[in-house]
């Protein structure tokens, strides 16, 4: 093969790819939420933290991109802890770190949290409602920011909520995971330029095999 051709090859071959690029780059749009059990914990000196109950924290609803996860798919969390004054985590030690992950056929579901949270509250509060009998009431509210992963698409900016309510330590969560992605608006004049070149390049190649 001569400089030539191969020159226009790699023309061809290099726009092409730009091309396929440029139009494949797709972020994640949607909503997964989940129930479950969880223990909220108090540990003193500031920390709060929750672990998850497994194995019953399941997809409870879906939208957008996650519109193919069939309800009931379970998903394992991974316990955290935070400082409650300053919302930095504290456990795990690496930040930031997979909050959520399940795997349906061939394709992985992650949301990787950011330190640091953007709420984080664990209340207690006992209430006596008779003589004889005092409720412990307790309730988690926590947010935070992070990326949403799904195989194929591009990392997406998104949020994970949790919020739970019980008689005790060991309460009934919903949380859930957002991300509104914005993909590229075609811009026209750029994407017709490379599919030009690449198809210019093509057709200099089959006219100077014709010779």
């Amino acid at each position: 093969m001569t400089k030539t051709i191969r020159t226009i090859l790699a023309t061809g071959l290099l726009s092409s790819g730009l091309f396929c690029q440029h139009a494949q780059a797709t972020t994640i749009n949607g909503t997964i939420t989940f129930n479950g059990t969880l223990t909220a914990q108090i540990l003193g000196g500031g920390i709060d933290g929750i672990n998850w109950n497994p194995p019953k924290n399941a997809v409870s609803s879906v939208s957008g991109d996650y519109s193919s996860v069939h309800i009931g798919k379970l998903a394992t969390f991974t316990n955290f802890q935070w400082n409650s004054s300053t919302l930095a985590i504290t456990s795990p030690a690496t930040t930031p770190f997979v909050e959520w992950t399940f795997t349906r056929g061939s394709t992985t579901y992650n949301f990787i949290l950011d330190d640091l949270l953007t709420t984080g509250t664990i209340t207690h509060t006992q209430v006596v409602t008779s003589p004889h009998h005092v409720s412990n009431l307790w309730a988690v509210t926590v947010m935070g920011s992070g990326t949403a992963q799904i195989t194929g698409f591009e990392d997406t900016v998104g949020v994970f909520t949790v919020s739970g309510t019980g008689n005790a330590a060991h309460l009934s969560f919903d949380a859930s995971g957002t991300a509104a992605g914005v993909d590229p608006v075609p811009d026209g004049g750029p994407t017709v330029m490379l599919l030009g070149a690449a198809l210019t390049g093509l057709g200099a190649l089959r006219r100077y095999l014709k010779r």
